[in-house]
Order: structure tokens, then C-alpha cells, then sequence
């Protein structure tokens, strides 16, 4: 209806225009006949006016143009990018949101359009439309880092905004982005142990809190049918899991680094790249990888995620996973002989790289530590004070792994000698001024 009288207003407006056009040029003519300038004045002044009409007929005839849009299409629509468009619904004059559930939209084959949901259910409610991309920086000047929060409390504790930190400060030329799955950030919370990721940003331009939705980071991914067709949600590990699958679709999405948010930075990483580092002499690990962008590794990590998915063994789908498919890229079956020329340019390291501290020593980290100063005629170069640095932490180590899994019960006391607490203070100093007496 409103679609209609647009058009009449057009039709009236066309003719208008072309009238008022024809009488103008007429009463122009007949000015230049008048030979009296008293009466020219007069005629040329209300020739002005016909002008005036007229061109106020021909901008209406423009913005009527404008307007005329199919009557299931609306003017808000056409101004936005494809992208969101599938997303909105015009209601009259006001666009609203409309939430796609994707486990029940129609997926497309191809070209070929199905009438079933990504479950493979029919009657699905309507066409599923394209992911909405999120807002990664990339920058071939500058490598991508990850990190992944993925228990939807929108915010870091110390550990992990120290973790986050050390990274952006031992690598000023690397994005560091860290995604909030549930898209949330920093919920608000009274607790001091609580950091907020913005806060960081302020002060380290290279550090990126992103808000992440898993319907539309999945969608279209080899993930998506594991997402929303299995009962993944159920297992014992499901967050720990969440965790494993998206660092490898993440990495097959932009390339880059992947880091646990319990993994403290020493040094700078940028030196490696297309790696894994190992926990022990025969344990595989997932918490440090990179892979550039079209790895092979990563794909078929995707792969084997989505194909052999089990809810019950917590390692299975990291650390298992990685070693399952390097078995068959490297075509060996131990770690020791997953070198840099059979694994075809990707490197295994040891584990004095990020894992110099074994989970049953933490104490070398979170005791009190009997600390011996160097002698006075020799210069320190320690990270931290003059003492001593322990003996595990030598110039092979670049990033520790903390295992926050078994040590988020044990307190750091910033009046203390535990190792972390010097650490901390000095790799990620911002968070450290930040945290609580005891964190």
C-alpha cells in the first residue's frame, strides 16, 4: 500500500515538473518581449517563483525515485550489507532483529538447496543465512596469536590476564586476540580477581578482546554438526573439549599461534613457527601450536575432531588428537622421531620450551623457594630480582606452562618467594599491579 501511493506521488510528480518547466520557458520568453522595466521587473519576479516550484517538483520527483522499492523489500534493507541483511526484518518503518537458530535453518549443499536442518532433520524453518564474520585483524605486517575463554564468564582471572599479557609484551608485533565464547566480555564483577580484558587493551595496542558466537563461528565449518547434533554437552569435559576443537578450526580459519590461558611468556615467540611442543618424552601437547594459514596439520585436525569425537577421555580430542594425525603426516609412531624433515616442515620441540616445569613438580613454581643471592662482583641478568633463577629455567624456555587445571588452589602471596609471584611481576607487570595481596 505504502508502495503504491509512492508511485502516484511519482506519476503526479513527473507530470508537475514537466508543466511547471513549460509555463517557465513561456513566461521567460514573454519577459523578453516587455520594453517597460518596471514591468519586467515585475514579470522577471514572478518568473523567479515558477522557478522556485519547479525545482522544488523535480527534487520530489528524485526522492520519490528513490523510494519506490519492491513491497517485500524494505529501504533499510537495501543500505545494508548482504551479509546482514538475511539477519533483519523490516516491520514498517523500524528494522528489527531476528535471531537465526542455525540448528534448524535450511543448510545449502553447494548450489543446491536441501529441505533439511544441518542434523539432517526435515522441514527446516527457513534458509540459513551467511556466517557473520568476526572481527579479526589481519595484517600480513603482523602474525595472529589466540587465546580462547571458553566458560562464558565474560572475563579473565590473574593467571590468565598475566598469561595474555606476557604474550603482548614479549611479542609488541604480534595481534593478540582473545575470544570470549558466549560473545560476552567482562561481565561485570566486584571480585578483584577479576581483569578486564579492555583494561589490557588501553595499554598493549596489540591486544584484542573479541566477543565470539559459536553459532556463527561454526557455521559452515566441519564443527557445525558436532555442535548442534551431538550431545557433546554432556560429557565430563565438554568446556576442555570446546576448547580443543575450536583452537584447531581457529588456526585452519587465520593461521597464526594458539596459547592455553596458563601459558606464561618469557621471551619472545615470532622466532617459531609451524610447531607443537611436547609436555614430556611421551606425551604429546596442545597448549602452544602455530600453524600458517592452509596448514594441512590443521585440516586434517578439523577433520579428525568432527569424525572421531569422544565425550569420555579428556586428552582424546587435544593432545591425542595432534598425535593421531602426526603419526600419519610424519609417518612415524614415536615422538622422538617426529622430526623437522619427516613431519615435512613441522617442528616437534622439546619440552624444555614450554613445559620445563613437569605437573608433578609444581612445586618448583607455587612453593616458597630458598633463594641465594649471586656474589656482589657478578652482574645479574635474572628476569626478576638479583637471586638466583631456578635451574629449569634456562635460555631454552620460552613460555611456561603453569597447569592451571592442578594449581588454581594454590595461592601466590606477593610477599612471598614462590617463583610465579617473581615471574609475574616481572612478565606481566600491569596485571600484577591489578591483583589482590594474595591471587
Amino acid at each position: 500500500m505504502v508502495s503504491h501511493y509512492i508511485h502516484m506521488s511519482f506519476i503526479f510528480g513527473q507530470h508537475h515538473g514537466a508543466a511547471a518547466a513549460s509555463s517557465l520557458k513561456e513566461r521567460f520568453l514573454n519577459c523578453s518581449r516587455e520594453m517597460n522595466v518596471r514591468t519586467v521587473g515585475r514579470c522577471f519576479t514572478s518568473s523567479f517563483g515558477w522557478l522556485i516550484l519547479t525545482c522544488g517538483a523535480l527534487y520530489f520527483v528524485y526522492f520519490a525515485q528513490l523510494m519506490v522499492v519492491s513491497p517485500t523489500t524494505s529501504y533499510q534493507q537495501q543500505q545494508l550489507p548482504a551479509s546482514f541483511s538475511n539477519h533483519l526484518l523490516a516491520i514498517g518503518s523500524s528494522t528489527q532483529q531476528v535471531v537465526v537458530n542455525r540448528s534448524r535453518c535450511c543448510v545449502m549443499s553447494g548450489r543446491q538447496q536441501k529441505t533439511a536442518d544441518v542434523c539432517g532433520r526435515p522441514n527446516c524453518t527457513r534458509n540459513c543465512p551467511d556466517p557473520v564474520q568476526i572481527p579479526i585483524s589481519i595484517d600480513d605486517s603482523r602474525a595472529n596469536a589466540f587465546f580462547l575463554e571458553t566458560s562464558g564468564s565474560g572475563g579473565l582471572n590473574i593467571r590468565q590476564a598475566c598469561a595474555v599479557e606476557s604474550l603482548a609484551f614479549h611479542n609488541p608485533n604480534l595481534n593478540v586476540n582473545v575470544l570470549f565464547v558466549g560473545g560476552q566480555i567482562n561481565a561485570s564483577s566486584s571480585s578483584s580477581s577479576i581483569v578486564d580484558a579492555r583494561k589490557l587493551a588501553e595499554t598493549y595496542a596489540n591486544i584484542h578482546p573479541i566477543g565470539l558466537d559459536l553459532d556463527e563461528y561454526l557455521a559452515g565449518t566441519l564443527m557445525e554438526k558436532w555442535y548442534h547434533c551431538t550431545d557433546w554437552r554432556t560429557g565430563p569435559y565438554h568446556v576442555s573439549h570446546l576448547s580443543d576443537g575450536l583452537r584447531f578450526l581457529t588456526l585452519n580459519k587465520y593461521g597464526g599461534y594458539y596459547f592455553d590461558l596458563d601459558v606464561l611468556m618469557v621471551r619472545s615467540v615470532t622466532q617459531f613457527r609451524n610447531f607443537v611442543a611436547v609436555e614430556n618424552s611421551k606425551d604429546m601437547g596442545s597448549g602452544v601450536i602455530h600453524a600458517d594459514l592452509g596448514s594441512p596439520l590443521m585440516q586434517l585436525s578439523v577433520q579428525d575432531f568432527a569424525a572421531n569425537y569422544s565425550a569420555g577421555l579428556w586428552t582424546h580430542n587435544g593432545p591425542l588428537l595432534l598425535l593421531r594425525v602426526l603419526r600419519r603426516w610424519c609417518n612415524v609412531d614415536d615422538l622422538q622421531s617426529m622430526d623437522y624433515i619427516r613431519c615435512q616442515g613441522f617442528h616437534v620441540l622439546p619440552s624444555s620450551s614450554f613445559c620445563p616445569v613437569h605437573y608433578t613438580q609444581l612445586g618448583r613454581l607455587f612453593d616458597n623457594q630458598q633463594q641465594q643471592r649471586r656474589p656482589d662482583n657478578e652482574t645479574s641478568t635474572d628476569e626478576t630480582t638479583a637471586m638466583t633463577r631456578p635451574e629449569w629455567l634456562t635460555d631454552q624456555v620460552v613460555g611456561i606452562h603453569t597447569w592451571n587445571k592442578l594449581s588454581y588452589n594454590r595461592p601466590i602471596h606477593k610477599n612471598s618467594t614462590q617463583t610465579y609471584n617473581r615471574l609475574a611481576r616481572h612478565h606481566c607487570p600491569l596485571t600484577y599491579s591489578l591483583a589482590p595481596h594474595v591471587f
